[in-house]
């Protein structure tokens, strides 16, 4: 899979790169001599210059779950992995998808400042088989442009696409959703704050009775979610002997230490994991946004297309715009488009039912391990914090 370099740098010196490497899905050639940092979900790979403030990053993100949809991944993992996480407010300026044996690529790239430097953040988003694979480059100089150029034209996939064949319930429905996960197979969900280069970002970990534990929460939640339909080497083993306990998988191994049921310490970590508080028939009263501190700014509130959703009691709905990635076309993409409807929560997952006959699942927590039902002042959906008015 070839994928050009989106972003016109002037290309100075030559680049010596080593041999091919594989993460998850993809295989590449990174540059000889850059520092590397690994985790469980992470490659990450940073190159310098002596005497300057230059930099330029290469993050590797392992795959996770997502939906058919090229474009749909890319605009959630920009919103997650750029807007949030680099505070970048420009919305990406995109280039022609590809795709190449059965895999799609969608990338975009926008500018920030970053310590005062003129910064380009470029995301990468490879879909297929039901999964994404994300990449990031943050850059503040023109000098790695060869390396830039070189590294993503090494990129292509260790094997083609599988085609996957999906059956769909119907899209609208006029009777209420029924968990059909039996109660003694139900997963429990944690989230453990976790911190990024800028801020603390919330981690999920899915845990089943049966000690099988999914390091993410599903991007349309738990409703249809199972090992069974989603099974890649991500999975791993929770186990707890007493107050001790341990997350072991292909990618990590996590010793924790039980407090209370709802409690576990992260040894040899401040920041600790809390179980989620069932949200099963949840009712919501209120307007919430993903923008921090939008309640300050009266231009949320006036009418258009806006990143703010509302929801009453009586189970209705008005998104205004959650999910639109350009507020001045608010329909560019359909299955983004505004609208009202009905919903429901049950099993960690948000399913709205919009008029137009669009049903949308996505996954729906409250902040650590606080009830929805009486603090929800913070809410997470799609992962995402939200932030009530």
């Amino acid at each position: 899979m070839k994928i050009a370099c989106i972003v016109v740098l002037l290309l100075e010196g030559m680049v010596t790169f080593a041999q091919k490497q594989t993460f998850d899905l993809i295989r590449y050639t990174p540059p000889a001599g850059w520092e590397v940092e690994k985790s469980e979900s992470i490659i990450k790979y940073t190159g310098s210059q002596t005497g300057t403030q230059d930099y330029c990053h290469w993050i590797i993100y392992k795959a996770v779950s997502a939906s058919a949809d090229g474009k749909t991944n890319f605009d959630a993992a920009w919103h997650e992995l750029i807007a949030n996480t680099l505070s970048v407010t420009n919305l990406p300026q995109m280039q022609p998808a590809v795709t190449d044996q059965g895999w799609q690529t969608h990338s975009g790239f926008a500018t920030f400042s970053d310590n005062g430097f003129n910064t380009v953040a470029l995301l990468i988003t490879i879909s297929g088989e039901n999964q994404m694979q994300n990449l990031v480059m943050i850059t503040n100089s023109q000098r790695f442009g060869i390396a830039t150029q070189q590294f993503t034209e090494s990129i292509d996939m260790i094997r083609p696409a599988r085609t996957i064949l999906e059956t769909h319930e119907p899209t609208f429905r006029s009777e209420p959703s029924v968990n059909t996960t039996p109660e003694s197979t139900r997963a429990e969900v944690w989230m453990n704050m976790q911190p990024t280069s800028t801020s603390v970002k919330a981690k999920f970990y899915t845990v089943y009775p049966n000690g099988d534990y999914y390091p993410h929460m599903p991007l349309e939640g738990l409703l249809h979610f199972s090992k069974a339909t989603h099974n890649n080497d991500s999975w791993g083993k929770f186990t707890m002997q007493g107050s001790e306990g341990s997350f072991e998988s292909k990618y990590e191994t996590i010793a924790v230490k039980k407090i209370s049921p709802t409690l576990m310490e992260k040894k040899g970590y401040a920041l600790k994991f809390y179980k989620c508080t069932s949200v099963d028939g949840l009712t919501l009263e209120g307007a919430w946004s993903y923008i921090a501190g939008w309640s300050k700014d009266p231009s949320y509130s006036q009418p258009g297309c806006k990143p703010v959703i509302y929801f009453k009691k009586d189970g209705s709905f008005d998104d205004r715009g959650i999910f639109v990635t350009n507020t001045t076309m608010p329909n560019q993409y359909p299955e983004r488009a505004p609208g009202t409807g009905t919903y429901e929560i049950l099993n960690f997952t948000l399913i709205l039912n919009y008029r137009d006959g669009r049903t949308v699942y996505k996954p729906f927590s409250g902040a650590a391990d606080k009830n929805p039902a009486k603090d929800n002042e913070g809410l997470y959906i799609g992962t995402n914090p939200f932030y009530k008015k």
